[in-house]
């Protein structure tokens, strides 16, 4: 296969962490490994599509060692591609038709976010093989969903004009973001080392910039639970007054 080929049949690619060579995603159902120096093609997998899917690569993300690839299959199906035996890393999870796929920064879990549906949002916890739950959604698409720099956190924005913050391995939310008044398009978390933040981009023509740092110091002032002398005042200060 020469580079034209592959360039062709391309529907997504990522750099290799090295930065020598280029996942790429075909519309073949394929996943190809390319040299970035010279585009000479260093491995190929292919597949079929499972229950009579639609071929093709949605989206792919490399794992932070450069040993494994994972693949968003437009037939709803993520796989796992180990790249040092060229076999499959582990089995297939069937979830939903993708948007895009992507590892946390310790290759620990996946998110998968859909095309279709508020619901359409996926945390796989990889070292117990299990989603993570999900109590709260979207009541509108999903249209973008990333981890935070060290994986703790995931951030979804939606077409209902929201993005909604949680935690990463269990689903809480901790955070939602109102203000837009259209659909949020993306949402970013800040990479630098200062104060967390999230960017958001809207179809009303807007990006606002939220600080997130309160989240944590938010949660740690959970109302204490009164002394029984301070019960004892309360329920004293609600008796009614005397009337004369």
């Amino acid at each position: 296969t020469s580079a034209v080929d592959i360039a062709t049949q391309a529907t997504r690619a990522r750099w290799m962490p090295d930065g020598s060579a280029l996942a790429v995603g075909g519309a073949d159902s394929a996943l190809r490994i390319v040299d970035a120096s010279n585009g000479a093609l260093l491995l190929e997998s292919k597949w079929e599509p499972k229950n009579s899917g639609a071929p093709g690569v949605a989206d792919l993300d490399v794992r932070s060692d450069g040993r494994q690839v994972v693949v968003a299959g437009r037939d709803g199906r993520v796989r796992f591609i180990a790249l040092a035996d060229q076999g499959e890393a582990r089995s297939d999870i069937v979830v939903f038709p993708m948007r895009s796929i992507a590892y946390d920064p310790a290759g620990k879990r996946v998110l998968a976010i859909g095309l279709v549906g508020p619901g359409a949002m996926r945390i796989q916890s990889l070292d117990i093989d299990k989603p993570v739950k999900l109590e709260f959604f979207h009541s509108g698409y999903i249209t973008s969903g990333v981890f935070d720099a060290r994986g703790e956190r995931v951030v979804t924005s939606s077409e209902d004009m929201t993005a909604i913050v949680r935690e990463a391995s269990t689903g809480e939310p901790l955070a939602r973001l109102a203000g837009h008044t259209a659909a949020v398009l993306s949402a970013r978390f800040s990479v630098d080392d200062g104060p967390l933040r999230i960017i958001t981009a809207s179809a009303d023509g807007t990006a606002r910039i939220w600080p997130l740092d309160p989240v944590a110091a938010a949660l740690e002032r959970q109302p204490r639970a009164l002394r029984d002398d301070e019960i004892a005042r309360e329920k004293r200060l609600a008796l009614p007054l005397p009337y004369h």
